[in-house]
């Protein structure tokens, strides 16, 4: 799990004053994991392709979409949702990127 993407959300919804740990701890937690899985599945959509070629057994070839997109669109579906939920709007959501990509920065300047 992202520590830092969840402390940047937490600290967020705290300064809005629409932070409940009861409530919102868990839909954190699902939106965190969805980030995560939707990063997993477009790497592997890069890898294998958004098409994919198959050899039937009458032995034509023939091409569909990889099933991976849609489940990351489902993802990305589920992201939106648990934002919006949490009360995320999109400009809330470039400013927490954006602290995230700070973080990375200063740490890499620290370590590097």
């Amino acid at each position: 799990m992202n520590a830092g993407l969840r402390n940047n959300i937490v600290s967020h919804l705290k300064k809005k004053g629409n932070y409940e740990p009861d409530v919102d701890d868990y839909v954190i937690d699902e939106l965190i994991s969805n980030i995560e899985l939707s990063k997993e599945c477009l790497n592997q959509i890069k890898e294998e392709g958004v098409v994919q070629h198959y050899i039937t057994t009458s032995g034509s070839e023939m091409s569909k979409m990889n099933p991976l997109v849609g489940i990351y669109q489902m993802f990305q579906r589920n992201i939106q949702q648990l934002a919006a939920k949490l009360g995320i709007n999109r400009k809330d959501r470039l400013m927490l990127k954006l602290i995230q990509e700070k973080e990375k920065d200063e740490f890499d300047k620290d370590f590097k």
